[in-house]
């Protein structure tokens, strides 16, 4: 079932998109945390079914990726514990860039307006150039800047560890403006019509206005609020470490509701099709009504969940400190799959182009998705000795492992020389033998390596199956059937006890096929009495 969105997302969340963002229709981009400004986690993009893995890529010695990706015009942006900020190929993973801060990065990237905005355990909010990975500009907080950055109007809005919630302006770094909350800011903000909207330390959800920083209001939790609010449909979704997501007035901050979890709630809500999904310290992620939060279903996985989901497709992605990153049926909460990485996944999942996106704990980006995979699984050569001027059938297994029908060529080689080729059609899934003839004309005596190669397709990451070798094939003097380099008695022999065979005898002798026309017969007896005797070197 693909899943439409009924319940009304104000078109207002809409309205700070990077134009880069609005222009292209063709793509639903992730190119901040949790999708877009108003942190919704929803995305219109096609969804995985299984955890086939398009590419990982591997950050730095000593890295670990908690940073959640963004993902927008082909390249994944995301930071890593090597203190770095990378840019990579969305189809392939290959590095684009990378830029070093100076400490860790597990601020999340946002992207606008042909720039890359993160923040750094440096205490540093950095703006990028989203191509070269240059440095724009730089600013300097009082402390840690664990919070995602949301770019907006020309503004950039972050919070610090120093207790600040800073406005400053996209384009030079200027401050415009900053808030002092009771503790640290950690919490990533959302930026909706004119107010921002973001948790703090010192167990407040708080609203600004955009213009100033003047606090519109603020509602009271019993604990830290590290998660980072959703604005939908007038509400504000937000977790906190009390065990609880709350539902609040966007315009008063009044409560609307409450759903009290197992433990804390770090993860920030994503909203989409009338149910608010989320997860908790408990290891549970949680989908609740919208307008109620009324308990619909949850899924336990074996650790605590500290990312937060991402929706798509019927589907909600979520990772887990058990190491698994997690597609679950978003109506039901059934499993459908999951994917064993090398450490905790604490990076939110980021949904694009059909692709999900995540980071580990283990040092590795991964992107899970359909993919252009062809490969060559065997080769076969109808004989091991063919003689100088003549042929052999070289037989070629092409497959379509991946998730596209394929034309692709498949080119045969002796050694480093191609010496056949044809172009290979197969659907999705489905595999087939291609016979090529190699005709051993010109070639000095001795053992030539028989290889095939499928020619990488467009957007083709998986390039380790495309070649196959079989190995070595005797070039000889025809009628040289043993293949030591003389004819003699030994090959005379071999040639009458394969004597009127064919492939479907038990006596055949692939090597006693002389001139390779599928049966030994006179003209192959002939051949061998011409050159008896002869011999190399």
């Amino acid at each position: 079932m693909v899943m439409v969105l009924v319940v009304g997302i104000d078109p207002s969340v809409f309205v700070f998109h990077s134009p880069r963002v609005i222009a292209d229709q063709n793509v639903d981009w992730w190119p901040m945390r949790q999708h877009d400004l108003a942190h919704t986690g929803y995305s219109t993009s096609t969804a995985p079914l299984t955890n086939r893995t398009r590419w990982t890529y591997s950050v730095g010695f000593g890295g670990a990726v908690s940073s959640s990706a963004a993902v927008e015009d082909g390249k994944v942006y995301v930071g890593s514990y090597d203190d770095r900020v990378y840019a990579l190929n969305a189809t392939t993973g290959s590095q684009v860039w990378n830029y070093t801060t100076g400490s860790w990065v597990v601020s999340s990237p946002a992207v606008a307006d042909g720039m890359v905005f993160v923040g750094s355990w440096d205490n540093n909010l950095y703006a990028l150039n989203a191509s070269t990975g240059a440095l724009v500009w730089n600013y300097t907080t009082g402390s840690h800047v664990y919070s995602s950055p949301a770019v907006a109007g020309g503004r950039v809005y972050v919070g610090s560890d120093d207790h600040n919630v800073y406005c400053l302006d996209a384009s030079t770094g200027a401050l415009v403006w900053n808030y002092t909350t009771g503790n640290w800011v950690s919490s990533s903000p959302a930026v909706v019509n004119d107010t921002v909207y973001l948790g703090s330390v010192d167990h407040n959800v708080y609203a600004l206005d955009t213009a100033n920083g003047a606090l519109r209001w603020n509602y009271t939790t019993s604990s830290s609020v590290y998660s980072s609010p959703t604005v939908v449909g007038g509400l504000v979704y937000v977790g906190s470490d009390d065990q609880n997501v709350y539902a609040l007035n966007a315009t008063n901050g009044a409560r609307i509701w409450n759903y009290t979890t197992g433990n804390a709630v770090v993860s920030s809500p994503a909203v989409a099709g009338g149910m608010v999904y989320v997860g908790s310290y408990d290891g549970k992620v949680y989908a609740l009504n919208v307008t109620t939060g009324a308990h619909i279903w949850n899924y336990a996985t074996n650790g605590f969940v500290l990312s937060s989901p991402a929706v798509a497709g019927d589907m909600v992605y979520e990772g887990s400190d058990d190491g698994n990153a997690y597609a679950l049926n978003a109506t039901t909460g059934a499993f459908v799959w999951k994917y064993t990485t090398g450490h905790w996944v604490f990076s939110s999942p980021a949904v694009a182009e059909g692709s999900v996106y995540v980071g580990s704990g283990d040092g590795k980006v991964y992107a899970f998705g359909p993919v252009h995979d062809v490969a060559v699984t065997d080769v076969a050569c109808s004989k091991t000795v063919v003689g100088q001027g003549y042929g052999l059938d070289i037989t070629v297994y092409a497959a379509d492992l991946g998730s596209y029908p394929e034309a692709f060529n498949v080119t045969v080689y002796a050694n480093t020389s191609a010496v056949a080729s044809q172009i290979v059609t197969l659907s999705s899934g489905n595999s087939a033998d291609v016979t090529l003839t190699w005709k051993a004309a010109g070639l000095v005596y001795g053992n030539y390596t028989i290889s095939a190669c499928a020619l990488p397709v467009l957007s083709e990451a998986n390039v380790t199956n495309n070649n196959f070798t079989y190995g070595p094939v005797s070039v000889t003097i025809p009628g040289d059937v043993d293949g030591n380099g003389i004819v003699d008695k030994n090959d005379a022999t071999l040639l009458a006890n394969a004597f009127n065979s064919n492939p479907a005898c038990s006596n055949w002798n692939p090597n006693a096929d002389v001139n390779n026309d599928s049966v030994v017969d006179i003209y192959d007896a002939i051949l061998t009495a011409n050159h008896f005797n002869q011999h190399y070197p």
